[in-house]
Formats: structure tokens, sequence, C-alpha cells
């Protein structure tokens, strides 16, 4: 007995392959949780004795970061960890510290400093292999004012990280960028002057 084999037919090849491809150019969607930086604090006697406005804006809680491949699209929504690393942050800091959304400086003698973080830039690269190490780079940058609004300390901190995995890479980038934040903070000659001055007074 003959078997006649089943032969697909020449439209509904062009159908599957249609549907395929917008399967593939539709892809996935991954979000990639990032938590707060993981601070080493400062002796408690390196803590500035002042009152300081931590400016939380919009753009700095809500950022967001991601990279597509074929057929995926990882997002990194980094602005929660900003936010709250920046508070941990300064809290370990700073005597005491008050949050604020205004974005505006206005004097305000009540605080000593007015502290402004920024995102200056986020980046990516993929290693070339899957074995490879995947790198990331969190570009921070510190605004520091006094009672006066003059600028008294702005400097940018540049967070780095090379491991094999985005979200474990991303997130050391992050406690990278923050830990060597809060050391240039300590560190801050001009900080340390303004703090005299304020004592003196």
């Amino acid at each position: 007995m003959k078997t006649n084999a089943i032969k697909p037919h020449k439209n509904g090849v062009i159908q599957f392959t249609f549907l395929a491809t917008l399967i593939i150019m539709a892809g996935c969607t991954h979000s990639i949780k990032i938590v707060e930086a993981e601070l080493e604090s400062p002796l408690q006697e390196k803590v500035y004795p002042i009152h300081a406005k931590l400016i939380l804006n919009e753009d700095f809680c809500n950022y967001e970061f991601s990279y597509s491949i074929p057929g995926d699209t990882y997002v990194f929504p980094l602005g929660n960890a900003f936010k709250e690393s920046a508070k941990s942050l300064t809290k370990s800091v700073f005597q005491s510290v008050s949050e604020s959304t205004t974005t505006s400086l206005q004097p305000e003698k009540v605080f000593d400093i007015t502290i402004i973080p920024t995102i200056r830039d986020v980046s990516f690269r993929r290693g070339m292999w899957v074995w490879s190490d995947e790198e990331a780079d969190i570009h921070l940058e510190w605004n520091i004012y006094d009672r006066d609004n003059k600028a008294l300390w702005i400097q940018s901190i540049m967070g780095t990280a090379c491991m094999p995995n985005d979200r474990k890479v991303m997130q050391a980038a992050i406690d990278d960028a923050f830990q060597k934040s809060l050391a240039a903070i300590l560190a801050a000659p001009s900080i340390q002057q303004y703090c005299k001055e304020l004592e003196k007074r």
C-alpha cells in the first residue's frame, strides 16, 4: 500500500512563519528587582552634627534603565533603590535629615545644608559569551549647598561592577556608587570646615 506523505500547505507555512516572527519581535519583558545599597555605617564620631534637607526629585526616584536583546527586554526599575540608598546614606552621615521633593532652592535657615543627588548616567554591557562577565556603571552626582544656598560640595561618583549576572552586577554597581559617596562626603574638607564654622556660631 502506498502511503502519501502529508505536505504542509504553502499558505500555512507562510502564516506559521509570520506568527513566529511576530512572537519573536514581541518578545518578553523581564523586570529585575534591585534593592537599596548595603552601606558600611561610619563610626558615630564621624557623623556631622548638622541638620540637612535631602531633596529627592521625581527623575531620581523614578529612574528606570532597560536593555533589549532579540526576543527579550530587561527592565531595571532603579528609582526606589536610588531613593532609599540616598536616605540611608544621608541619615548615617548627618545628625538629622528632612526629606523634600521640592526642586527649587530657597534659603531656609532651619537647615544647615541642602543635598540634591542626581543620576548622570547608567550603563550596562553584556559579555560576548554566555560565560563572560557583564559590566555596569552608575554615575551619581551630589550637590550640597550651605544655608545661603551657595555650593558647598559638588562631586561626581562612579560606581562600577563586573560579574556574570545582570541583576547582581547592577546591584553591585549601586552598592559601589553609594559606598564611595559615603566615604567621599565624610572626607570632604569643605563640609568638615563648614561644620566647624557652624559650631562657632
